[in-house]
This record gives C-alpha cells, structure tokens and sequence, in this order.
C-alpha cells in the first residue's frame, strides 16, 4: 500500500454533484463499475453492451443507480 495513503479510513462519495462539479470521467467510471456489478450477479447478461443496456433503462426508470443495484 501507497504509505501516502496510510491513514485514511474512510473514502466518500458525491453522488448528487452537491460537493464537486460533474466530471464525465468520473460519471463513465461509475456507470463502468455499476456494469460490472451487474454482470457479477446476473449471469444469465452475456456482454457489457447487455449489462450496460439494462443499468440504463432501470436508471431512467428509477433516476437512482444506487436503486437500480437494489432492483437487480
């Protein structure tokens, strides 16, 4: 482990954009990460493009990734 990095214990996140302005980066590695939890659970989901597919349509469904990980 990086030493510099040592004594934090806790990391949080800005999920509402209240605290930092949107970064595209860092909204298409969060959508990359949902995807891949995704597809860890659901077995039967053969591709990214499926799994991708499906976190976006629950997503305008629900507006809430963090709902559309609970539904799946």
């Amino acid at each position: 482990m990086n030493p510099l990095y040592k004594n934090i214990r806790f990391v949080g996140f800005d999920l509402d954009n209240t605290l930092y302005p949107i970064n595209e980066e860092i909204d298409r590695r969060i959508r990359l990460r949902f995807v891949e939890v995704i597809l860890e659970k659901m077995l039967f989901l053969e591709s990214i493009e499926e799994a991708m597919a499906l976190s976006e349509r629950k997503y305008r469904e629900t507006g809430s990734r963090t709902k559309v990980l609970e539904q799946l």
